[in-house]
């Protein structure tokens, strides 16, 4: 998979392939722990956009 095949996925489509990434990594033993998702970042994206904020 290359960039290009990533520009016309959707927000959900690549936070998918996100969390599938980290449970092959997680199921190679190259991540320990289960608590690595961007949620914080996530979080303050979606407030901004609801509230306008840049």
């Amino acid at each position: 998979m290359n960039a290009e095949d990533l520009n016309n996925r959707s927000s959900m489509d690549l936070l998918g392939l996100h969390v599938d990434a980290l449970k092959e990594l997680r199921a190679q033993g190259v991540l320990r722990s289960e608590n690595i998702l961007p949620t914080g970042v996530l979080a303050e994206f979606l407030f901004c956009k609801a509230f306008g904020w840049r």
